[in-house]
This record gives C-alpha cells, sequence and structure tokens, in this order.
C-alpha cells in the first residue's frame, strides 16, 4: 500500500505543476546587438523575392527596378537596438534614428537623403517597424526566439509602382557587443 500512496502522490503533484501556465516567464527581448547569421543566403532571399516582384513588370522595366531595389533594399548585417530616456534607438545597416516605442510617426532623412516617415512599435519580444516614402513603404517585424539569441527580421516591400509585395527575411544571431 505504501507504493500505491506515493504512486498516487507523485501523480497529483505532477497534475499540479503541469496546471501552472508556462507564460509566468517574460519573454526575451528583441533589445541588443545582432549579427546576420549567412549574409549570402540573405542576399539570395532578398534577390529572389526582387526578382519574383519585377518578373509581372514590362520587359524594359525589370532591370531598372531590380537595379533600383537592389540598391535601396540592402542586407543588414549588424542590428542594435537600444533603448533610452529619447526613445527606442534602432542602428539597422544604413539607417540609425531615435523614435518613440509607441508606433507614433516621426520624420527621417534616410542613407539616401530621402525624407522618411518612421515607426516603431516595440511588444513582447517584437518590434515593428514601418517606412513610409514616397516611392512606397518598407515594412520590418522583428522577433526574437524564446531562447533570445535568435532574431528573425521579416521585410514587406510596397510600391504603387510595384505589380505585387516583395517579401522575405534575415536571420540574426545576438552578439555580446
Amino acid at each position: 500500500m505504501p507504493f500505491v500512496r506515493t504512486t498516487t502522490l507523485a501523480v497529483i503533484l505532477l497534475t499540479i505543476a503541469v496546471s501552472f501556465p508556462l507564460s509566468a516567464q517574460e519573454p526575451a527581448s528583441v533589445l541588443g546587438s545582432w549579427q546576420i547569421i549567412n549574409p549570402s543566403a540573405a542576399e539570395a532571399a532578398r534577390d529572389a523575392a526582387i526578382d519574383s516582384v519585377v518578373e509581372e513588370l514590362m520587359f524594359i522595366a525589370r532591370p531598372i527596378a531590380r537595379r533600383r531595389m537592389s540598391s535601396e533594399l540592402p542586407v543588414h548585417q549588424r542590428i542594435r537596438l537600444t533603448q533610452n530616456s529619447s526613445g527606442l534607438r534602432a542602428v539597422i545597416g544604413p539607417y540609425d534614428f531615435t523614435t518613440t516605442a509607441d508606433g507614433s510617426p516621426q520624420t527621417i532623412e534616410d542613407p539616401w537623403d530621402n525624407e522618411v516617415r518612421v515607426s516603431q512599435q516595440l511588444s513582447e519580444g517584437r518590434l515593428r517597424q514601418v517606412f513610409r516614402a514616397e516611392n512606397g513603404v518598407l515594412y520590418h517585424d522583428l522577433r526574437v526566439n524564446e531562447a533570445g539569441d535568435r532574431l528573425t527580421l521579416r521585410v514587406r516591400v510596397t510600391s504603387p509602382r510595384l505589380p505585387s509585395d516583395g517579401r522575405y527575411r534575415y536571420n540574426y544571431r545576438r552578439t555580446g557587443n
């Protein structure tokens, strides 16, 4: 009979332990420094997305659109996200700007001297960025994995001049600096 009592007690304790929600842990932070994992694969993903979009254009416009999109959509080798009293600072490839983290748009100048309306919204383990310019909109969706050591940047490009949206993603690993 002691075995039955011990087994019953173990089953009860296991049931109680399993019934507690696992969501008590805070999600990993997207803030920090990140390094791209495979630059050539990232470039190939971007180029494939560009090719699928420009393929729908007239043949004469394809090389121009491809060249312009490739130059304005660089593969971001490093990302650094920090929060301070001024707001959320994002250093993503050639971009370096600080905005509020509540989704309010602010005007910045991009690395190509274009005026861009940028918004950033930071939530649990996720950062959403929107870059609105005269030619279109660039969406960044940055998410960190549960372990907090990997970041995925999903990119979506839209423009009234393009027949469809371009979508691709980059993968990063957390770095110490």
